[in-house]
């Protein structure tokens, strides 16, 4: 059944006690308690819908359809190998001039003409109770296509709506494309690419001026100043406990040894290493993390013993450490072994 016929079906039940049978269009056999029934199965078994074809401008008009549909469908049936909907949608279509013409009375036309269409007044079943109760069928049929042609309209705005937006998308796409282009090209100098962002006639300065600040080691650093990519890390038991091994388990290489720490983040490696036994552990970190890695060494005891320095380890003076240190500790790999690129800066500082 279409969406189109269930909708009218809650507000347009028949009347009760209505005892006739309705036969079905296409098989006029089948009969059912009820029109709706009777219209159902057609649209479900033969793709049939009558109240989307039934006219409901005149109540003859309807009348002449009616008859029509049944004489078409006379001695018919699915045996004869044939699709009895679109057999009937196809008869509607093809002899609208003989269901659809009003006939005069006074017309000489003989009854038996191809073109008279005078036997579509007699009921092709007797006591059909769709024709005698027709004027509900038109009721029934105009909600329907009415709803229609609501859906219709509906459907039509959704489709302009989103075909505004693919165009609005496909003009930003290519604006994308445009940049890219002038990004990429040897004319696309710095005064050239500002120009595409100043609507307003500024020179961009402002702009300059700020991509001029920011470089690859600002944002490096910043992304790990917040807490909460360390606590996925320490939460990597694993990693964690592998570092402690391998620190704890060494006492040997760590005791009354200076260590560096370099990219110590919350400081769990200098502690490993000051619990080994350190005799100084100089901690470096360019990230705002290290305010926290302040705070937990205090609470952990170990202020004494390790000091922690804001910087990147190429620039920094490290306090305490005349010559050299003697050990280098470092957790430099990151996602897939060089995620961090922290190799160089471990390099360096031997």
């Amino acid at each position: 059944m279409n969406d189109s016929d269930s909708d009218w079906s809650s507000d347009c039940d028949e009347e009760e006690g209505d005892t006739s049978l309705y036969h079905s269009i296409c098989e006029p056999e089948k009969t059912f308690p009820s029109m709706r029934e009777a219209v159902d199965y057609d649209s479900q078994t033969h793709n049939f819908s009558l109240f989307e074809l039934l006219p409901v401008s005149d109540f003859f008009l309807a009348l002449r359809f009616v008859n029509f549909c049944r004489s078409c469908v006379a001695g018919k049936s699915d045996g004869d190998h044939i699709n009895i909907g679109d057999m009937l949608k196809r008869a509607i279509t093809e002899n609208e001039h003989v269901w659809s013409k009003v006939v005069d009375e006074d017309s000489n036309v003989a009854e038996d003409d191809e073109d008279s269409n005078h036997n579509l007044y007699k009921p092709v079943i007797e006591e059909d109770a769709l024709i005698l109760n027709l004027d509900d069928a038109i009721d029934m049929a105009r909600k329907c296509q009415q709803h229609q042609s609501s859906s219709s309209e509906d459907y039509e705005e959704i489709v302009d709506d989103l075909r505004a937006q693919i165009s609005a998308l496909k003009s930003q796409l290519q604006d994308a494309k445009d940049l890219i282009s002038t990004l990429s090209s040897s004319s696309g100098s710095k005064e050239g690419v500002l120009k595409l962002f100043n609507d307003d006639g500024s020179d961009g300065s402002k702009l300059a001026q700020k991509k001029e600040v920011v470089d690859n080691d600002s944002y490096y650093f910043e992304s790990y100043a917040h807490y909460g990519i360390h606590e996925a890390m320490l939460k990597d038991t694993v990693r964690t406990s592998s570092y402690e091994r391998a620190i704890c388990e060494n006492r040997q290489l760590f005791e009354g040894k200076t260590v560096l720490d370099v990219g110590c983040g919350t400081g769990v490696l200098s502690i490993f290493a000051a619990r080994a036994g350190a005799k100084k552990v100089v901690s470096v970190d360019d990230s705002d993390i290290i305010n926290q890695a302040r705070q937990i060494v205090e609470a952990n005891g170990y202020d004494k013993v390790i000091s922690l320095v804001r910087g990147k380890i190429e620039d920094v003076n490290l306090p305490l450490v005349k010559d050299e240190v003697d050990v280098i500790i470092s957790e430099w790999m990151g996602y897939a072994l060089f995620f961090e690129t922290m190799l160089p800066s471990v390099i360096s500082a031997r």
